[in-house]
């Protein structure tokens, strides 16, 4: 949003989060993938600025977010991995079923990841090409995953 006075114009930066975490998942074995589905707003665009990960590398031996025009399971957690294992009680898919985009990836702790002034990545909204955001997670081993769950993910500002 930009104020404009006869004297001056300024950016007004005004930003929100939103957690996207692995909704407690508990893989059994190592090389499992597993995502997790969000639907964004139809209604309203939105810009991805910022991606704060919440993960731990013994953990998550990495994280991938896509956008997609249609995901690959609308499930709260699904397997997700081509070469991995699969989670049993979840079904199998590719992360996106149509229109694939890798807007994030991290891996061995690394830090926030702030995008520079003016720049973001166009999320949701009428006629949007990314219409979901699937977090995909790799397990490669299983030794850490608190009993309660793993919530591995990245806060996204926008």
């Amino acid at each position: 949003m930009v104020r404009c006075t006869p004297y001056q114009v300024e950016n007004i930066v005004k930003t929100s989060q939103f957690s996207l975490l692995m909704p407690n998942s508990k893989p059994t074995e190592p090389e499992t993938y597993l995502c997790t589905t969000i639907r964004l707003d139809e209604n309203n665009t939105y810009y991805i600025t910022g991606f704060d990960p919440q993960a731990d590398m013994g953990t998550a031996h990495h994280m991938l977010l896509f956008g997609c025009k249609e995901p690959g399971q609308r499930e709260t957690l699904f397997s997700c991995g081509e070469m991995g294992r699969t989670l049993e009680g979840t079904k199998q898919a590719a992360p996106c079923r149509s229109g694939q985009q890798i807007l994030y990836a991290w891996a061995k702790n690394a830090p926030k990841l702030d995008l520079p002034r003016d720049v973001g990545f166009k999320v949701g909204g009428p006629k949007a090409d990314i219409k979901y955001l699937v977090l995909q997670v790799h397990y490669a081993s299983v030794e850490y995953i608190p009993e309660e769950g793993d919530k591995s993910g990245v806060v996204l500002e926008y």
